[in-house]
């Protein structure tokens, strides 16, 4: 009794590791927002929520995989929630009253006063409606996605073929991500031909379709650790 109780803490412990893992990446996607050039095409742009994003569909289906559909669902809206909940307070942050203490004459950037540092705050921290109604639709329907389809592949094999089921998923809910965020963002939002709406699409997508193949070593690593750590007897009860 006493080992079961310390294999379930043990399992515990590493999927709230997980967790907090997968909803700061989250956060950081949603709040690093810069476009930058892609490597060895300088004229395409990529966003930065790519080096951050992506990742979160590994941490996925490593989840799926140790801990079942249930918990990796459980993940994926506490991400959901606490991205709102972010939101929420940096919207009421941007619309305190400042105060003159706030602003400092030497300070290393170059600002001339108080308005300078909200103008700062607001250009670096405010999300338009576009954007956060694209990324939470696409987040939502591309991650529940990614988590069915998994699981679907993972029954039909009967566990066989990891490689199968972790490229297939995220390729398939990637390009729902994607089309998603294009569509509202880009087309709907900001007003941009169809035309330069799919180069960079297809941009991201390869870059997310490349990563997604190049992440397969890590997801057979991490389900192999787990595995061995919380022993076959646990992880059947889990799975």
């Amino acid at each position: 009794m006493n080992q079961e109780i310390k294999l379930q803490e043990k399992s515990n412990l590493y999927f709230t590791f997980f967790c907090v893992l997968f909803v700061t990446l989250l956060l950081l996607s949603n709040m690093t927002m810069k476009l930058f050039k892609a490597p060895f095409f300088p004229t395409l742009a990529l966003t930065s929520g790519l080096i951050t994003y992506p990742i979160t569909f590994l941490i996925t289906d490593t989840v799926t995989e140790i801990w079942g559909e249930k918990k990796a669902h459980i993940m994926v809206w506490l991400a959901f929630s606490m991205n709102i909940l972010m939101l929420t307070f940096i919207k009421s942050t941007i619309h305190l009253p400042v105060h003159k203490d706030w602003f400092i004459n030497s300070n290393s950037f170059g600002f001339q006063s108080i308005t300078d540092y909200q103008t700062a705050l607001v250009s670096v921290f405010s999300v338009s409606s576009y954007i956060l109604l694209g990324s939470m639709v696409a987040y939502m329907i591309s991650q529940l996605m990614d988590i069915k389809i998994f699981a679907f592949l993972k029954k039909k094999t009967k566990g066989r073929h990891l490689w199968l089921r972790n490229n297939a998923s995220t390729c398939i809910s990637q390009l729902i991500d994607t089309f998603i965020m294009d569509g509202i963002v880009l087309y709907w939002g900001l007003k941009m031909s169809l035309s330069t709406c799919i180069t960079i699409g297809i941009s991201v997508y390869v870059f997310k379709v490349t990563f997604a193949l190049l992440d397969t070593p890590i997801v057979y690593l991490l389900t192999h650790y787990l595995k061995k750590k919380l022993s076959p007897d646990e992880y059947k009860k889990t799975a």
